[in-house]
């Protein structure tokens, strides 16, 4: 029997627009933020996750403005919370 990855985290849909639409591809956003494009590729995918050095490097090489760094790398942050007085409350969880 043949080992399937499974996906525990999203894919990063608006992250993988943001590359194309900036001309890049998976390789060279790999190569310029020192990442190998397999792991690139597994985080883009939902294998694993960027960790902060990571999604630093990569949104300052995307120019992603820092009020929306949740878009791109936490896609189900507002979902499950809500910005309330500078503070963040736990929503219900949607049924899924």
């Amino acid at each position: 029997m043949k080992n399937v990855k499974k996906r525990k985290y999203p894919k990063l849909m608006d992250l993988k627009g943001l590359i194309t639409a900036r001309g890049e591809n998976y390789r060279e956003m790999a190569k310029k933020t020192n990442m190998s494009s397999t792991a690139f590729s597994n985080k883009m995918n939902g294998f694993s996750v960027f960790d902060l050095t990571e999604a630093n490097a990569l949104a300052l090489e995307l120019d992603i403005p820092e009020d929306e760094l949740s878009k791109y790398f936490f896609p189900n942050f507002n979902a499950f919370c809500n910005k309330s007085n500078g503070d963040f409350k736990r929503r219900e969880r949607l049924n899924q």
